[in-house]
């Protein structure tokens, strides 16, 4: 198994996230493997590797939402694949994305991953940037085994579930790995304000019934810059076609 996809649940609720998530990456993506570490049955997967609640420094963290993050950080880098996609369960994929693993096969990369807008760590300096985790691609070299320990080693010393992507972002920085940013399209935040410019490869966040909404909508304006209003009534409010402004 060259390529496949990997996500961690570890909840009733996120678990039925995977199966969503999971159910739309092989309608786009026909024959990908998809393996899944969680808690409870998860179905449209491929592979499932029981998990169990986890001891951090003595103490178990709460099973919600602190376990979930400890078990991503903990799992993410692991499964059976030599070019792997990690995925956060409230991952819709739009397009498919196979063209990522092309991207690693090329060896000139570790990894591959979107920039976030969350804060700095401040441990790092400040032109060097923040990434999200809910989308993260990469190989299965000692390089990058050593990257993933690090990060959980700098997670587990936090002990603080919201720390996920601050100590990735000193991670990557310390580790000097090789890794490459992808075009916020690959993993857009949809429930914040945002300017993108279409197609949409990548959907991230919830609620995950309006997906297939979301997508229609930011997908209708090929090729144009557009400025996205998040909240129930979601939409592109502004694109910039042909040299035109247009507001709606």
């Amino acid at each position: 198994m060259t390529r496949g996809l990997l996500y961690s649940s570890f909840n009733q609720g996120s678990a039925g996230e995977v199966e969503i998530s999971a159910g739309q990456a092989k309608h786009v993506m026909p024959g990908i493997h998809i393996t899944a570490y969680s808690q409870f049955p998860v179905y449209k997967v491929d592979t499932r590797i029981p998990i169990a609640p986890l001891t951090i420094h003595g103490e178990t963290p709460s099973l919600y939402p602190a376990q979930g993050f400890f078990h991503k950080v903990k799992n993410a880098g692991l499964g059976p694949y030599n070019y792997t996609i990690f995925l956060d369960t409230d991952i819709y994929i739009v397009k498919s994305i196979e063209g990522i693993f092309e991207l690693l096969e090329t060896g000139k990369y570790h990894l591959a991953v979107v920039p976030d807008i969350s804060p700095f760590t401040h441990e790092v300096p400040n032109c060097f940037p923040s990434f999200n985790t809910g989308l993260i691609a990469y190989d299965d070299s000692p390089e990058t085994k050593e990257f993933f320990a690090l990060w959980w080693k700098y997670f587990e010393e936090k002990g603080s579930w919201a720390s996920d992507q601050q100590t990735f972002q000193k991670a990557l920085y310390d580790s000097g790995l090789k890794f490459i940013s992808l075009p916020r399209e690959y993993n857009l935040r949809f429930i914040f304000p945002i300017q993108f410019c279409s197609p949409v490869y990548v959907l991230h966040g919830r609620p995950v019934e309006c997906y297939k909404e979301v997508a229609a909508e930011m997908n209708k304006y090929q090729g144009d810059l557009q400025l996205w209003k998040p909240g129930p009534d979601r939409k592109v409010i502004c694109r910039h076609n042909m040299g035109d402004i247009l507001t709606f």
